[in-house]
């Protein structure tokens, strides 16, 4: 890998699992390289890194293989967190696999007492508030009907209301207009 001038490479220690040859080899197990070196240029953006690892490893640009960069916790971590560099004692792991192929599950610690019982007194917390929304369900029922009476009420009177103002604004006039009956040829 060539390097300008006054720039010097970044220096992160990886280990190789090749997941993608698991089956394609007749392998069950996975291959681990020991620590190793891998030097890459600085200021690099995703797809000049993607470029450079594959280069390194001597992975076709086919993109049938998928890269994933672990930290020594099993993590998951961009490709972009091999710029800081690593030690040898600590290593990133860089997985390649298939597409659509699984890395298997690791082991996840157990969780604690505390946090158990904060999610169950959740849960029971949730459970409650479900059970007096189901309970308040035929009481919702009634306190519509409830409010669509009175509403129903309030406009009668309204209307009766204006019906009375009406009669005492209209012009005597007019009054004499509408009792008459309609007289047919």
């Amino acid at each position: 890998m060539r390097f300008t001038m006054g720039m010097e490479p970044v220096i992160a220690w990886v280990v190789v699992r090749r997941y993608d040859q698991l089956d394609a080899e007749g392998r069950e197990e996975v291959s681990n390289t020991p620590p190793m070196i891998i030097p890459l240029k600085p200021n690099s953006n995703f797809n000049e890194l993607k470029i450079q690892i594959r280069d390194w490893l001597g992975l076709a640009e086919n993109g049938n293989e998928i890269i994933k960069l672990r930290r020594s916790d099993e993590a998951l971590i961009t490709l972009s967190c091999l710029l800081g560099g690593s030690s040898e004692e600590k290593p990133y792991f860089l997985d390649i696999a298939r597409i659509h192929q699984n890395s298997p599950a690791s082991p996840r610690l157990a969780m604690s007492p505390t946090y158990i019982e904060t999610v169950r007194s959740k849960l029971n917390n949730l459970e409650k508030r479900v059970e007096r929304v189901e309970s308040l369900v035929p009481e919702f029922r009634s306190q519509r009907l409830a409010n669509i009476d009175r509403t129903l009420q309030q406009l009668g009177s309204k209307v009766n209301f204006l019906d009375k103002r009406l009669d005492e604004l209209v012009p005597l006039e007019w009054k004499a207009h509408f009792h008459q009956s309609p007289t047919s040829p």
